[in-house]
């Protein structure tokens, strides 16, 4: 049923393209926590790596929505790597000013909140 979950969330982002992948993120905490729980966070982990700047930029801003929602969000982030592929993300597009600062501000989310994410997780 997961993987059932999983292939739809997939479906669901390749037929949105470059626009309105982070919608699936930032609206409210329990439509937040859907997408999480379908498997979202590893999705959007992966479409940091596509070719194309504007699915980038999307999940981006998915990953910076779900980051800033709750600490335990954050924390599975990380653990799906997150922050190494913002940073690799952000380190091959130097030159694309969006992505950057996106990136930045998505980078920042994963290091605030209560309690902290541990320093050996983000360093």
């Amino acid at each position: 049923n997961d993987r059932v979950c999983q292939a739809n969330l997939i479906s669901t982002t390749s037929a949105l393209g470059n626009m309105g992948i982070n919608q699936l993120a930032s609206g409210t905490s329990i439509q937040c926590q859907s997408i999480v729980d379908k498997g979202g966070i590893p999705l959007f982990v992966q479409l940091l790596k596509s070719s194309n700047l504007g699915t980038i930029e999307q999940a981006i801003w998915a990953i910076g929505n779900i980051a800033s929602d709750c600490v335990t969000n954050r924390d599975n982030i990380i653990r799906n790597g997150g922050i190494i592929n913002l940073v690799g993300v952000i380190e091959r597009n130097m030159n694309e000013s969006n992505i950057v600062k996106h990136g930045a501000w998505a980078l920042s989310n994963l290091c605030r909140g209560n309690p902290l994410p541990k320093y050996e997780n983000v360093k």
